[in-house]
């Protein structure tokens, strides 16, 4: 079980324990989004991967569903904890680079949708003449993909003279890996926060508050949060500045520093 929370400074434990107005039970093998600007209620999960995001509105941005994270395309999921300094000079941009497909998917008018397309379009030319809804894609491309990404994001900055500060906590998964950024921009401006606990199994411990048990060798349960989701200290490790964290599908959790510099492009035919 691999679970990424973004939660913006809430601290929640598993069972999601807030005021309910919509009951959600499901079992699913595909992606599924679920958005409201209403509190949600997880009755039962019978998932690999978990996406849960917990947040105020962007500033300047309106409340409404179209705007809520997750964000889907095919296998992919994507989620934004963080905005993007002076996107309003960014914006148009990005949107000029997006194929017609990737530009007509946009529903809302978040940052966060956008440089989802921005991810996707340069993920389509790592693997050009597939469908990235459906093709499989290896976890190192997506790694890739996501460098350029924020790499295409700071070389903008540094063109336009953005001095706003860009935060860049990115998560995608395609349900059978994850990644997770934490990365600012100027690098040393103030950053927003990311963890991760791993062990066998996030559950109630004796004192009341959920633990991460390791009862054997093997680690199949990771929690990729904004914020510890319980008290105890010693199960949540922070995620260093401009560092990604990946998920690979044996549940192998890996870090690794976010390249400053182009690496050697994966192509697939």
């Amino acid at each position: 079980m691999v679970t990424v929370l973004e939660l913006a400074g809430i601290l929640m434990i598993p069972q999601l324990k807030v005021n309910v107005k919509r009951l959600v039970s499901f079992s699913v093998s595909h992606p599924l989004g679920i958005t409201s600007i209403y509190s949600v209620w997880l009755k039962k999960l019978n998932l690999l991967f978990f996406f849960g995001h917990v947040r105020a509105a962007s500033p300047g941005y309106l409340t409404s569903e179209p705007n809520c994270h997750p964000f889907l395309f095919g296998q992919f999921m994507w989620m934004h904890n963080g905005l993007i300094g002076k996107y309003n000079l960014i914006k148009r941009r990005l949107l000029s680079l997006l194929s017609d497909e990737l530009f007509l998917h946009i529903q809302g008018t978040t940052d966060s949708e956008a440089i989802f397309m921005l991810y996707l379009n340069i993920l389509s030319s790592l693997y050009p003449n597939c469908d990235l809804r459906t093709t499989p894609v290896d976890p190192f491309v997506l790694k890739t993909a996501m460098e350029e990404t924020i790499r295409t994001l700071i070389n903008w900055h540094k063109e336009l003279k953005i001095e706003e500060t860009s935060h860049m906590n990115f998560a995608i998964s395609d349900g059978n890996c994850a990644l997770v950024t934490r990365y600012t921009y100027p690098n040393d401006d103030p950053s927003v926060s990311l963890y991760f606990a791993s062990g066998t199994q996030f559950a109630l411990g004796k004192d009341g508050d959920y633990e991460m048990l390791q009862t054997d060798r093997r680690q199949m349960c990771h929690i990729i949060a904004s914020e510890p989701l319980s008290k105890s200290v010693k199960d949540w490790i922070p995620v260093p500045r401009e560092h990604l964290v990946m998920i690979t599908k044996d549940s192998s959790l890996l870090l690794f520093p976010i390249h400053q510099e182009p690496q050697e492009p994966v192509q697939h035919n």
